[in-house]
């Protein structure tokens, strides 16, 4: 029994415009050879030729997902480092307040390692805590 192949689905050219000029964006050239229906792509190390737009496409977006992704890696570090810088900046401000509230040698040891090991809502909750017991009347 012999099984009919479908047919390719027909890609336009206007469909690969947009993705061939966005990676000519990304660096990598590319010309069409009206005479053959040719794509050519122009790599730093070689040039690819292509007759089946189809597969043109898939490599096209596979090509400009791989390129983007080290620019979306760099935005999602750069959010961590600023995540990072605020959380120090909240543990730093902290550290005077501790020097404060604090009336022994003990109560800032325990403020400071309620900061590094809970964090500042932990350690603010002592500290209001030191700061209600120092309020009461013996």
């Amino acid at each position: 029994m012999l099984t009919k192949l479908k047919p390719e689905p027909a890609i336009e050219q206007y469909e690969l415009l947009p993705l061939l000029e966005k990676l000519q964006g990304l660096g990598i050239e590319w010309e069409r050879d009206m005479q053959t229906g040719r794509v050519y792509l122009e790599f730093p190390d070689g040039r690819i030729e292509f007759n089946n737009l189809l597969l043109l496409k898939a490599f096209v977006t596979g090509c400009i997902k791989m390129m983007e992704y080290p620019q979306h890696l760099n935005s999602k570090i750069e959010l961590l480092e600023q995540h990072h810088q605020d959380y120090l900046q909240s543990q730093q401000e902290l550290i005077p307040e501790i020097a404060q509230k604090c009336n022994s040698f003990i109560q800032e040891i325990h403020a400071l390692r309620l900061l590094i090991h809970r964090g500042a809502r932990e350690c603010r909750k002592y500290l209001l805590t030191l700061q209600v017991n120092q309020r009461k009347p013996l």
